[in-house]
C-alpha cells in the first residue's frame, strides 16, 4: 500500500514549494490585486489559481501557468521565470507595494524549479485540506465561518471559525513539509500535549493520510478549546 503523495516528501520538494509560492505572490495574487484589490487564491484541480477576474482564470496546474477565459480559450506555458509569466499575462511581475512584505524574492529572471512529482504532492495536500475544511464547516453550520482561502503570503489554505484559524500548509521555515494547524486568534491555547506550537496546535502531514484524519484533528482542536473555556 502506498502512502500519500507528500509522505515521504518527493525530491526537489523545497525548490518546488519556493517556486510555487513565488508564483502565488508575484503573479497570481499580484494580478488579482491589480483588478480587485484582493489577494486571496483558491485550490484547483492539480494546482491553485485565482477566482474569475477580468473574464479569465489564472492558474498554476502541475508545472504550467494556465490562463483560461470564459469562451473556452486556454493558454498553457511551463513555469520558467517571473519575467516569462508576466509576459504571458501582459503585466509586470511583482506584488504591488503596500500590501504586505512578500515572503518570496522578486528576481524576475531567476529560474523557477517546479518538479512534477513535488507539484503533485503540494496540489494533493491542498485538495485534502480543502475537502477536510468543507466537511468540518459542514458539520458546524451554526458556527460563524469564513470561506476557505489560499493566502499567498503564507501559501496556506485556511478559514476562521468562531475566532479560530483552521488550515493546512505545504510547509514553511519552521516545518519541512505539509502540516495542519489550529490557531486561536484571541484565546491562548492551554499548554498540553495537543497544543504543541507557539500559535496553537499542528499535525505533520506524515500522520495525515485521509480527509477523515484531517477532520478528526480539526474537531479535536474545536473540542479542546470548548473544554478549556468551561
Amino acid at each position: 500500500m502506498t502512502g500519500p503523495a507528500w509522505s515521504p516528501l518527493p525530491p526537489r520538494y523545497d525548490e518546488t514549494l519556493l517556486a510555487l509560492h513565488t508564483m502565488a505572490e508575484h503573479i497570481l495574487a499580484a494580478a488579482r490585486y491589480r483588478v480587485e484589490r484582493r489577494i486571496g487564491l483558491q485550490p484547483v484541480r492539480d494546482g491553485f489559481g485565482t477566482p474569475l477576474i477580468n473574464g479569465q482564470w489564472i492558474e498554476v496546474v502541475g508545472t504550467d501557468l494556465v490562463v483560461r477565459n470564459e469562451t473556452g480559450e486556454v493558454v498553457r506555458e511551463p513555469v520558467t521565470t517571473l519575467r516569462n509569466a508576466g509576459t504571458i499575462l501582459g503585466m509586470p511581475p511583482g506584488l504591488p507595494e503596500g500590501i504586505y512584505n512578500p515572503a518570496t524574492p522578486v528576481d524576475i529572471d531567476a529560474g523557477l524549479e517546479v518538479d512534477p512529482e513535488a507539484a503533485r504532492a503540494i496540489a494533493e495536500w491542498f485538495r485534502l485540506t480543502s475537502e477536510a475544511l468543507g466537511e468540518f464547516t459542514g458539520a458546524h453550520r451554526e458556527a460563524s465561518a469564513t470561506d476557505a482561502t489560499l493566502w499567498p503570503e503564507h501559501f496556506d489554505l485556511a478559514l476562521t471559525m468562531d475566532g479560530v484559524n483552521y488550515g493546512g500548509s505545504p510547509g514553511d521555515a519552521d516545518h519541512a513539509g505539509p502540516y495542519l494547524y489550529v490557531g486561536p486568534v484571541t484565546l491562548p491555547p492551554p499548554p498540553g500535549a495537543f497544543w504543541n506550537e507557539s500559535f496553537g496546535a499542528g499535525r505533520p502531514g506524515s500522520s495525515i493520510v485521509s480527509v477523515s484524519d484531517a477532520v478528526t484533528f480539526f474537531e479535536q482542536g474545536r473540542s479542546e478549546l470548548a473544554n478549556s473555556s468551561r
